[in-house]
């Protein structure tokens, strides 16, 4: 069993108006005030916000946080949200971010657990990666590719439970090429029906490879 996983995850219109000078601008009703207004969570939580690069969202859908070592930039949901009672730093070496985000609409319910490392050794690359994924208890295929100065090592797997929705996990270790400096991630979700199992894993699969793919040391 996913010890480690299993207990975190059972747990945005322009106003439109014109006239002459002389008229009063028009008022703009409640819909179109709660269509400006909403940036996303992530841009609305207090605590998340400051992590984020910008207010603006960088791609649709993203925004780009940097983590407060200042060690690694990537893209997140704009709906996910930091728990401010799991973050934290360890000996200014190690930040550890869980993000959620729970869409009833969609159906899930998605932790995102981070852990940045900048002072480790190159020599311990696979003792790292290998300790790991016995800590995820995976013995699934294991991927790697090199992307813009990463390396990058990810998988996949689904549990199942009798009395319980079945859960994914996605997970990634992305070390950079150029220092000491590596994190690890895992994408955790799960339907929030009992009675709807139905995610669609494909479009969540890329979320998370677009996220990889923007990570920056």
């Amino acid at each position: 069993m996913k010890r480690l996983i299993v207990a975190g995850i059972l747990s945005s219109a322009l106003l439109m108006g014109c006239g002459n000078a002389n008229e009063p601008e028009p008022i703009p009703n409640d819909n179109e005030q709660g269509a400006e207004e909403d940036m996303g969570k992530a841009a609305e939580d207090e605590f998340t916000s400051q992590f984020l690069v910008s207010n603006e969202e960088e791609e649709e859908g993203f925004y780009r946080m940097r983590g407060e070592l200042g060690g690694f930039e990537m893209l997140i949901p704009r709906d996910a949200v930091v728990d401010h009672k799991d973050y934290r730093i360890t000996d200014n070496a190690v930040e550890k971010f869980i993000f959620w985000d729970i869409n009833k609409d969609d159906n899930y319910n998605l932790s995102f657990d981070i852990y940045y490392h900048r002072d480790f050794s190159t020599d311990l690359r696979e003792s790292y990666l290998e300790s790991f994924v016995e800590g995820l208890d995976y013995d699934g295929e294991i991927k790697s590719e090199e992307v813009e100065l990463t390396t990058i090592y990810q998988g996949f797997f689904e549990e199942e439970y009798e009395d319980n929705p079945s859960f994914y996990v996605l997970w990634a270790y992305v070390f950079s090429d150029e220092s000491e400096e590596a994190i690890s991630l895992i994408y955790n979700i799960t339907a929030i029906s009992e009675d709807n199992n139905e995610i669609n894993i494909e479009d969540h699969k890329k979320i998370f490879d677009d996220i990889i793919r923007s990570l920056t040391f």
